[in-house]
């Protein structure tokens, strides 16, 4: 996701899973009163959205940390599901986006930003003191409110910034680090209250060529181990590098192999763009009447 996972990152710097059965007693039709319903990226019908939210989980390998991410906020007056829907589900598949400035331009390049929405002015608001995250029926870590101010796009995040903690000196790692089965909860605020919405899950990339001490060409051949949750469609290997004034992203289908398009090569020609990365991740919807929570994971090596 580029800003969610990405959310803040940029370039440098949800689908086939079961859907979550209501509470009990709650009706099954998404929106009902109560009941938060996992729905698919183009769910299609007409919706006036007066709240939205992200939590977002992001893993990085190499560091064997995890970091958790919530922002919560509330429309002026409303806007269509159709925008919130469009502005933060994945790109489409094996498709890529490359920018190049010119000699002498140091404008910062600029990749899409999911909470741009001209025209539907909102603000950040509470959703409850905290937001906690469950691992099985065990508690995994807990989200803190960290800022009141309308302003700041993040105002929940890990108690301790990344998990899991070092315990008497030794770091456990990803021996403790958990990607698939994690659930959060919250009791509510201003944002309405919500319980057991599951993250998508996502796998590490392993096996990811080119290394990051080589550079993009027009002609360079990416591979990658496939991952568990390939067969999810809102699930992408996203695919950057950036530098010497060029920046590329792509967003691909996670089948362990991808070119450039024509249509990048073209532009590309023959230049080449440093520091080739990737990560994997995956996006959720969930709708209650007018409010959308969005989940989503990344894991970054």
């Amino acid at each position: 996701m580029y800003l969610i996972a990405c959310l803040f990152v940029g370039v440098v710097g949800l689908s086939s899973c079961a859907t979550l059965p209501p509470s009990s007693g709650s009706p099954s039709t998404p929106g009902s009163s109560g009941s938060w319903q996992k729905i698919d990226s183009d769910y299609a019908e007409t919706r006036s959205i007066r709240f939205f939210g992200f939590i977002d989980v992001t893993q990085d390998e190499e560091a064997e940390s995890q970091y958790f991410e919530a922002g919560f906020a509330e429309f002026e007056e409303t806007a269509p599901l159709s925008l919130l829907l469009d502005n933060f589900r994945q790109p489409s598949p094996d498709t890529c986006d490359f920018r190049q400035r010119e000699r002498n331009d140091s404008t910062p390049m600029e990749f899409k930003d999911e909470l741009d929405m001209p025209g539907f002015p909102y603000e950040f608001v509470g959703a409850g003191h905290r937001i906690d995250v469950s691992a099985g029926s065990r508690r995994y870590a807990k989200l803190t409110r960290t800022s009141t101010s309308p302003g700041d796009a993040v105002q929940y995040e890990t108690d301790v910034g990344s998990l899991p903690i070092t315990i008497g000196g030794f770091k456990l790692g990803d021996v403790l680090l958990k990607t698939n089965g994690l659930r959060v909860s919250s009791g509510g605020d201003v944002f309405p209250a919500f319980s057991a919405i599951q993250i998508p899950p996502v796998d590490g990339i392993r096996k990811f060529k080119p290394s990051k001490n080589q550079k993009i060409v027009a002609d360079t051949r990416f591979s990658w181990s496939k991952g568990r949750y390939a067969s999810d469609p809102d699930v992408r290997v996203q695919i950057e590098g950036g530098g010497s004034g060029r920046a590329i992203f792509c967003a691909v289908v996670d089948d362990g192999e991808f070119r450039l398009p024509d249509s990048v090569k073209a532009q590309l020609l023959d230049a080449n763009i440093p520091n080739p990365s990737a990560y994997r991740d995956a996006i959720w919807f969930y709708l209650n009447e007018d409010a959308l929570l969005i989940a989503s994971q990344s894991s970054y090596y």
